[in-house]
């Protein structure tokens, strides 16, 4: 038997070496973006649950106690019908539900029910005015329009494509990796616009990498703590824990789901509230139609 020449020994360390490297490159991902394309077509569902119970005091007695089971629903399914560049400007979104039910016990429940649901309605950036109409392109009633917009204004930002892609950074991930994610992007995503909202945390960390029917994503568990005002004398704190995933080609959002405690004080005509809960959102999206050319992605916040 020859004794391995040189030449042998060194393409068998090069093979090697770059069988190490393909192994290395496994263990992390490079999320790519991808724009709305017009056809496209996005199921959503989203899921929230509150549960909790507030002590009212006065001169250091609980006088009442109240138990709060909040749960609300929405089910929308989003076709793109026109875009420019990266911006979707018509949309066809068919309202399937959109409901909220409160449960206070002995004091009573509430549920309601959105106007929108069961209808279909076309909106479009017209000079930067949206317009809202019927499925089939008819004017609908003033109120409507205004409960359109609000709940669908936000799907023709600007911005709108940015929200999830800038959660991530442009570059390789490595699973196992924990980011910090910028305060501009947590807002975007879960706060309200207003004062009674603020993220004061938002930590995600790449647990794994899977194929889902078909689609390459990418799992990440998540850590997100949470500022609540819901009046001026009273504040709210929510530590939610959860998972999310994102789709590797698109940086889209595929699942999200979280909970945790929730507690509270403040004062209310001259009265201590104090109370503690918990709290749980879901998120679920699923994609049908044509898909665009992946582009590299321009994340400005890492």
């Amino acid at each position: 038997m020859k004794a391995p020449t040189f030449f042998t020994a060194l393409s068998s360390f090069a093979l090697a070496f770059a069988m190490l490297g393909t192994a290395e490159a496994q263990d992390s991902v490079h999320f790519k973006k991808q724009d709305p394309v017009v056809g496209s077509r996005r199921v959503s569902k989203e899921g929230l649950t509150m549960k909790n119970k507030m002590s009212i005091e006065a001169n250091g007695q609980v006088i009442q106690t109240l138990n709060q089971d909040m749960k609300a629903n929405k089910h929308f399914i989003f076709t793109v019908l026109a875009v420019k560049g990266k911006v979707v400007t018509k949309l066809k979104v068919a309202v399937k539900a959109m409901d909220e039910k409160l449960d206070q016990g002995e004091a009573g429940s509430n549920e309601k029910s959105n106007p929108m649901v069961g209808k279909t309605f076309i909106l479009e950036t017209i000079k930067d005015v949206i317009s809202v109409t019927d499925g089939d392109g008819n004017p609908v009633e003033e109120s409507l329009v205004k409960e359109a917009r609000k709940a669908f204004a936000k799907e023709l930002a600007e911005d709108k494509v940015e929200d999830f892609s800038n959660i991530i950074p442009d570059r390789p991930v490595k699973i196992g990796e924990t980011l910090q994610v910028p305060a501009a992007v947590a807002k975007k995503l879960f706060e309200s616009g207003g004062d009674d909202f603020k993220v004061e945390k938002f930590v995600i960390k790449l647990i794994a990498v899977k194929e889902i029917r078909g689609e390459k994503i990418g799992v990440f568990a998540m850590s997100m703590n949470m500022a609540v005002k819901p009046s001026a004398s009273l504040n709210m704190s929510i530590k939610f824990k959860g998972t999310m995933s994102l789709g590797v080609n698109n940086s889209w959002p595929y699942d999200l789901s979280m909970s945790g405690p929730l507690v509270f004080s403040g004062k209310e005509q001259g009265m201590d509230l104090t109370g503690k809960g918990s709290m749980g959102m879901n998120n679920s999206n699923r994609y049908s139609g044509p898909r665009a050319v992946t582009k590299k992605r321009k994340a400005k916040l890492y």
